[in-house]
C-alpha cells in the first residue's frame, strides 16, 4: 500500500514502515555474525599486528621455522641456542642472553639478522625478508610477548643510546619559515648541468635549497618549482645547511685555489646578515650553534670560530693533519664535531676550545657529519664505504656498517633518528635508528649520488646526483614524488 502526502512530503504507511523495520533487523543480525565471524581468531586476518600484539607463537616462532631451525632446532642447536622453544630463546645461548626486552639495540639476535653485527645471520644465506626483520623488532620493543594473552617483559637495564625515544619537537611560533619577499633574481644559465655539491632540506617548511654557479636556488617541496633565488658572487657554494629553526641559511664555498666565503641569509628576507671572506681556497665544512653567536669553519686544515654579531675571528686551531671536510654544533652547542680528509674526526669542548675525544675507525675521508636531535649520537660517514654511528657521551663507536661500498658521500638524520644516505654506487638508502636497513629508494640515479636531505618535518627525501638531476620521496612509503626542475642550461654557441 503506498504512502500518503503531507505538507509536500510523502508519509511511509504502516505497512511500508513495519517492512523497514524487518529490513533494519536483517542487516543488523548479518553485520553481528559477520563481526562474530571476523574477531573469532580462528579466522582472524592480522598482516600488521601492532608492537604490542606481536608474539612468539603466533608470528616469531613460524620466521625461526622458516629461516633458522636448520641450524637452531632443538637437537644439536649451534652455540646452544634453540629457538624453536619460547623459554630457550630467552635463556640464550653459550655467548649469553641474546634478546633484551623493548631494546632492539642490546638485542644480538636482531643485531646478528639485521647483519649490523657479525656473524650475519642466517650464515652464508640472504638476509631475512624486511617484513620479517620489522615483526621481530617490533616483538622486542614489544615486550617478548609470548602469546597474544601474555604480558610483556620489561626492560632491565639502561637502554641502548639507539634505542632511546626522541623528545617531542617544537615548532617554531611564527610557523613554518618560507620566502616572502625576495628581491627579484635571474636564474643564472650555465652551459650544462652542474653536480648537486650543496644541498639543504629545512626542517620545518617545504622549502629546498641547491647551490649552483653564483647562487642559491630555492624550490617549494610541495610545489616542485623554483622560488626564489639567493645571489653567491663568491662563487659555487660547496656546503649548504638551514638553522635548527628554518629561519637562516648558511652557505660556504667560494674559487677553488683563489678564495672562500661564508654567507648567512635569512630566509624570509633574502637578506644577507652575515659575511666571512678572507680565505685562500674554497670553504667546503661550515655550520653554526643554535644560538646563531658562532659559525666554525674549515680553513684546509685550520679550525676556525667566528662571532656572529660582527664576523669576527676569535679562534684558530691548529690540530688536524689534512683538510677539513666537515664541522657541526650539537644541537645543545656545547661540542663541535670536525672530521678531515684522512679519517681524523675529533669532538671539541666549545666552552674552553679543548679536545674530548678522538674518534678513531674511518679508514678514508670523512664525507659528512650528522648529529641526531637529542645530541647524544653522531654520525659519520666516509669514502671507506661506511657509516658509523657515535656515542658522543660514552666517546666510543657503537655501530658502523658497509652503507655504499664504492664511498658514502653524504648522511643525515631524520627527526624520530632515521637516517638517509648517498653514495657512489648511486643509490640511495635509508636506515632505522639502529642502523638496520630501510629502504633503498628507485629509481636510482644515473651517476653518482651526491647529497641527500630531509625537508618539511622530515616528511620528504631530496637528494640530488653528479648530473644535476634532482628528486623528491615521500618518507612515508618510499614512492617517488617527482623531480625537481634542474636549472636552466644555455644553449651551446658552438653548434
Amino acid at each position: 500500500m503506498a504512502g500518503h502526502v503531507e505538507g509536500g512530503r510523502e508519509v511511509a504507511s504502516e505497512a511500508q514502515e513495519g517492512t523497514a523495520f524487518g529490513l533494519l533487523q536483517l542487516a543488523t543480525l548479518l553485520w553481528m555474525v559477520l563481526v562474530s565471524a571476523n574477531t573469532d581468531p580462528a579466522h582472524a586476518a592480522d598482516p600488521q599486528p601492532s608492537v604490542a600484539r606481536v608474539n612468539f607463537k603466533d608470528h616469531i616462532r613460524p620466521i625461526f621455522a622458516k629461516h633458522c631451525f636448520g641450524c637452531h632446532g632443538a637437537e644439536g642447536a649451534r652455540a646452544d641456542l634453540d629457538l624453536t622453544r619460547y623459554a630457550s630463546v630467552l635463556a640464550g645461548g653459550s655467548s649469553g642472553k641474546v634478546l633484551a626486552a623493548e631494546d632492539p639495540g642490546q638485542s644480538r639476535l636482531y643485531l646478528l639478522v639485521t647483519h649490523l653485527e657479525q656473524p650475519n645471520m642466517p650464515l652464508k644465506r640472504a638476509q631475512l625478508p624486511r617484513g620479517d626483520r620489522d615483526r621481530i623488532k617490533q616483538w622486542i620493543e614489544g615486550g617478548l610477548l609470548a602469546t597474544a594473552t601474555s604480558q610483556p617483559l620489561k626492560g632491565g637495564g639502561a637502554r641502548s643510546v639507539l634505542s632511546l625515544q626522541l623528545p617531542p619537537r617544537v615548532p617554531p611560533a611564527g610557523g613554518p619559515p618560507l620566502p616572502s619577499d625576495l628581491p627579484a633574481q635571474s636564474l643564472r644559465a650555465t652551459q650544462r648541468a652542474n653536480a648537486v655539491v650543496a644541498l639543504a632540506g629545512s626542517p620545518w617548511a617545504p622549502l629546498i635549497a641547491v647551490g649552483g654557479p653564483e647562487q642559491v636556488v630555492l624550490y617549494h617541496a610541495e610545489q616542485r618549482r623554483r622560488i626564489g633565488i639567493l645571489p653567491f658572487a663568491e662563487g659555487l657554494p660547496h656546503l649548504l645547511k638551514f638553522t635548527a629553526d628554518g629561519e637562516r641559511l648558511l652557505a660556504a664555498g667560494g674559487a677553488a685555489g683563489t678564495s672562500g666565503s661564508v654567507v648567512l641569509w635569512n630566509v624570509i628576507s633574502g637578506r644577507r646578515e652575515v659575511e666571512i671572506d678572507g680565505s685562500e681556497d674554497v670553504i667546503v665544512a661550515a655550520d653554526i650553534n643554535r644560538e646563531r653567536t658562532q659559525i666554525a669553519l674549515g680553513d684546509d686544515r685550520f679550525l676556525k670560530i667566528y662571532r656572529v654579531a660582527d664576523a669576527q675571528l676569535i679562534k684558530k686551531i691548529d690540530r688536524h693533519t689534512d683538510w677539513i671536510f666537515a664541522t657541526g654544533f650539537s644541537p645543545d652547542g656545547s661540542r663541535l664535531a670536525v672530521a678531515d680528509r684522512s679519517g681524523g674526526l675529533t669532538l671539541w669542548d666549545t666552552q674552553r676550545w679543548v679536545a674530548l675525544e678522538d674518534l678513531k675507525g674511518h679508514r678514508g675521508a670523512v664525507t659528512s657529519l650528522a648529529w641526531r636531535r637529542d645530541g647524544r649520537v653522531l654520525a659519520s660517514s666516509g669514502e671507506d664505504g661506511t657509516i658509523r654511528l657515535w656515542d658522543v657521551v660514552r666517546g666510543e663507536r657503537i655501530r658502523s656498517w658497509s652503507a655504499h661500498p664504492p664511498g658514502v658521500l653524504w648522511v643525515t638524520f631524520g627527526r624520530r633518528g632515521e637516517l638517509a644516505s648517498v653514495g657512489r654506487d648511486r643509490n640511495l638508502r635509508t636506515w632505522d635508528q639502529t642502523g638496520a636497513p630501510g629502504q633503498t629508494l628507485e629509481p636510482v640515479f644515473a651517476d653518482i649520488a651526491t647529497r641527500v636531505a630531509f625537508v618539511d618535518e622530515s616528511t620528504q627525501l631530496v637528494a640530488g646526483d653528479w648530473t644535476g638531476r634532482l628528486r623528491i620521496w615521500s618518507t612515508e612509503d618510499g614512492a617517488l614524488r617527482g623531480p625537481l626542475p634542474a636549472p636552466r642550461v644555455a644553449p651551446d654557441r658552438d653548434r
